[in-house]
C-alpha cells in the first residue's frame, strides 16, 4: 500500500468531482481514495479558505498549510502537485528534500523548457518517477487509436486536423500532447495568435490560436485552438491512405471511415463510415496511478513522463517567444 498526498486544493485536486454530471473519476483525491493500493494520508494548501472547504467534504483527511509540515507528520510515497503551473518548479524542487518514490504533476509541469529540463534531470538522478497528467495518455480510446495509427491499419498517416478550446497552457495543451502521442516529435512551422477568445486561468489571461506542426516524416497537422472556453471542443480527424479515424463528441467517441468504391462516381473511392471504433472504457485516473505504482516497482514505464510533457512545453515556449 502506498501513502499519497496532494499539494494544492483546486479543481484538479478535488473540486471537479463535485460536478454530479461527470460520471468518471477526474480528480487526484477521488482517484487515491478509490484505488485499491493507495491511501490518501494528507493534503496541503496555503489558502485557508480552500483548506476549510476541503475539510467540509473530506473531514477525515488531514489538511496542512505547508509542505514541510505535511511531511513532518506523515510518511509519503507518492505526491500529486495540483497548484498553478507557474508554481510547479519551486514545489518540485522542494519535494526533492523528502524520501518520495513518485510525483504525479498536473500539466504543463513547469513554466518553461529550462525549468522542465532541470526537473527531469534532477528526478532521474534521484530515481523519483515523474508522471504528468495529460490524462488521455491513459485513456483506452486514445491508446487504441494510437495503436491503429502506428500499425497503419488504415494505411500510412497523411494528415491530422485537431479542434479544441482556447487557453494554450491549460485546455489547448492537451491537443498538442495527444498529437505528439499519435505522430511522434513535432516542430512548429506556422502559428497565429487569437486575442479574442481569452480565458482567465488562476487570474492570468490565456490565449489560443491556429497552428501547423510537422513530424520527422513531414506529416503535418493543423490545430484550431480558438473555441470559447465554455464550448466543449476536442475533435480529431486522422487522415490515412485508406481511411479516416475521427474522434468526436468532445473526444469521447471515435469512428472509422474506409475509402470504398463510389456509387456516385466512376473510378473514385469515397470515405464511408463502416464502424464505431471499439474500445473498453476505463477509469483513466485509476489506471494512471496503477501505471505510476508499476513504474515504481520496475514493471512499466510512465505513459506520460516528464520527457513526454516536455515536447508540448517546447511548442508552447516557441509560441510564447512571438506573443
Amino acid at each position: 500500500m502506498y501513502n499519497c498526498a496532494i499539494i494544492g486544493l483546486g479543481n484538479a485536486a478535488w473540486k471537479i468531482d463535485q460536478d454530479k454530471r461527470r460520471k468518471e473519476i477526474w480528480t487526484h483525491t477521488k482517484a487515491y481514495i478509490n484505488h485499491p493500493n493507495t491511501n490518501l494520508v494528507a493534503v496541503c494548501d496555503i489558502d485557508v479558505d480552500k483548506q476549510t472547504e476541503f475539510k467540509l467534504h473530506y473531514p477525515t483527511i488531514p489538511v496542512y498549510n505547508s509542505i514541510a509540515g505535511m511531511f513532518a507528520a506523515n510518511k509519503i510515497d507518492i505526491v500529486s502537485v495540483c497548484t498553478p503551473y507557474d508554481t510547479h518548479y519551486e514545489i518540485l524542487c522542494e519535494l526533492t528534500k523528502y524520501n518520495i518514490k513518485a510525483v504525479f504533476c498536473e500539466k504543463p509541469f513547469c513554466g518553461d523548457v529550462k525549468q522542465a529540463t532541470d526537473i527531469i534531470s534532477t528526478y532521474n538522478n534521484l530515481g523519483i518517477k515523474l508522471a504528468i497528467n495529460y490524462m488521455r495518455r491513459w485513456d483506452n480510446l486514445y491508446l487504441g487509436v494510437a495503436e491503429a495509427v502506428e500499425k497503419e491499419r488504415c494505411g500510412k498517416l497523411l494528415c491530422v486536423v485537431g479542434l479544441t478550446n482556447t487557453a494554450l497552457y491549460t485546455s489547448s495543451s492537451h491537443m498538442f500532447d495527444i498529437l505528439h502521442m499519435l505522430m511522434g516529435d513535432l516542430s512548429l512551422i506556422y502559428w497565429t495568435i487569437d486575442n479574442h477568445n481569452k480565458r482567465i486561468v488562476n487570474n492570468k489571461e490565456e490565449y489560443g490560436g491556429t497552428f501547423i506542426l510537422q513530424n520527422k516524416d513531414n506529416v503535418q497537422c493543423f490545430i484550431y485552438a480558438k473555441a470559447k472556453p465554455e464550448n466543449l471542443l476536442f475533435e480529431l480527424k486522422i487522415i490515412m491512405e485508406n481511411g479516416i479515424i475521427e474522434l468526436k463528441q468532445d473526444g469521447e467517441t471515435a469512428y472509422i471511415y474506409r475509402f470504398i468504391p463510389s456509387s456516385k462516381r466512376t473510378n473514385y473511392k469515397e470515405p464511408t463510415q463502416l464502424e464505431q471504433f471499439w474500445y473498453k472504457p476505463n477509469e483513466r485516473m485509476l489506471d494512471a496511478i496503477t501505471n505510476i505504482i508499476n513504474a515504481i516497482d520496475g514493471e512499466e514505464v510512465i505513459k506520460c513522463s516528464g520527457n513526454d510533457a516536455l515536447k508540448t512545453l517546447i511548442i508552447l515556449d516557441g509560441v510564447k517567444e512571438i506573443k
